[in-house]
């Protein structure tokens, strides 16, 4: 049999001091481990919402050249653009188009609005299909807004002054500027060339009367999507346009990035 003083020798605990020294370890490293994966989670968030607006971006540009490209677009070329493009009444939110004239910015500042015709299967062999999808009708002459509101990069065709359909064509695209190239050549005398001599914010016709828009600057603002909020520091300043010496503020903590391209209205530049 053990002596009192030997068993209580060998049962003894931790020291206060000890628990405490623990104590504080334990925490320590549980806030280290904390703050690795919070930190961890905030780089892949901003990881994912830089990912989505590079890939929204591209989506945007993608169809931007794939969409304008058709405006002016006639079936036969030597027919005459001022001819087949006259005089059109506003639709929608689409201004009124002058006679020759095949883009103009809509009425609320935040989109553009072109014209083109039908794909003449006798001459192409295949039909052009709008904006919505839908393949166009023989004989007809498409009005198409490209447009943005909510957050959304957007596309509506119109007829008799009112849309036939809207389709959402990308998220996140938070804003939308457009320049026109514009070839004013005939201004001195001299047919157009087919060249740009300005970039302003709306069409500009030439001493002939008629509107020669041969290109169009299209810069964006695209933003994060994702579910959750605050995916940078601090509210981000960007340039828009791209090449603007001024900057934006973001409104909130999403992720912004822009940029600007350049397309070429082939149907009237060629």
């Amino acid at each position: 049999m053990l002596p009192e003083k030997k068993i209580n020798k060998l049962s003894k605990g931790f020291t206060m001091v000890e628990l405490m020294v623990a104590l504080v370890i334990g925490v320590v490293l549980v806030g280290a481990a904390i703050q690795i994966y919070l930190s961890n989670k905030q780089a892949f968030r901003f990881q994912q919402g830089q990912g989505t607006v590079q890939e929204n971006l591209r989506y945007a540009q993608y169809f931007l050249n794939n969409e304008l490209q058709k405006a002016g677009f006639l079936p036969v070329a030597s027919d005459s653009t001022v001819q087949i493009y006259g005089n059109q009444a506003a639709s929608g939110a689409c201004p009124a188009f002058a006679n020759g004239q095949i883009v103009v910015p809509d009425t609320a500042g935040t989109g553009i609005c072109y014209r083109y015709q039908e794909n003449n299967a006798s001459v192409l062999g295949a039909g052009i299909r709008d904006c919505l999808g839908n393949l166009i009708t023989a004989g007809n002459m498409i009005t198409s807004r490209i447009f943005v509101t909510n957050n959304q990069l957007s596309c509506s065709v119109l007829s008799g002054g009112a849309a036939t359909g809207t389709t959402v064509l990308v998220d996140g695209i938070s804003n939308m500027q457009v320049s026109y190239g514009n070839d004013i050549q005939g201004s001195s005398g001299g047919p157009p060339d087919k060249i740009v001599d300005s970039y302003t914010a709306a069409p500009t016709a030439a001493s002939d009367g008629y509107f020669y828009t041969v290109s169009l600057q299209i810069s964006l603002v695209a933003k994060s999507t994702t579910s959750a909020s605050n995916i940078v520091t601090a509210n981000q300043t960007y340039a828009f346009p791209a090449d603007s010496t001024t900057t934006v503020t973001a409104p909130d903590r999403e992720y912004y990035s822009s940029t600007t391209m350049t397309v070429v209205v082939k149907n009237m530049a060629q």
